[in-house]
């Protein structure tokens, strides 16, 4: 057998680094940047102005009754890269991979689920 290539022992640092780690603490660190992420996009955009929640790969795509009356300012805070406003009604906020993950969240707190 070459040098290195043992099989893994307990204890060894091949065997930690080979070792599943645990994601229990990282899943729900990640929930919960996601809900609070949801909820001030939903607290600035306003329970009455909300119609619906979408998403595509990167962008969390609403309609909403009118996008002029919110500011970009506490949703670019909490983590948006930066939003978009199309027409009267549209909104797309910039948010990337994760961004399903807060749809998911805000569906829920705007019970759109």
């Amino acid at each position: 057998m070459t040098s290195g290539r043992e099989d893994n022992v307990e204890g060894s640092a091949t065997a930690a680094k080979d070792a599943p780690k645990e994601k229990g603490a990282e899943a729900v660190k990640g929930s919960e940047k996601y809900a609070k992420m949801a909820q001030v996009v939903f607290d600035t955009i306003g329970k009455d102005n909300l119609v619906s929640i979408d998403n595509c790969a990167t962008r969390l795509r609403l309609v909403v009754k009118d996008n002029t009356q919110f500011p970009d300012a506490p949703i670019k805070a909490a983590g948006a890269f930066g939003i978009k406003r199309l027409g009267q009604e549209a909104v797309q906020i910039v948010i990337g991979p994760d961004v399903e993950h807060v749809a998911n969240q805000l569906k829920i707190i705007a019970k759109m689920a």
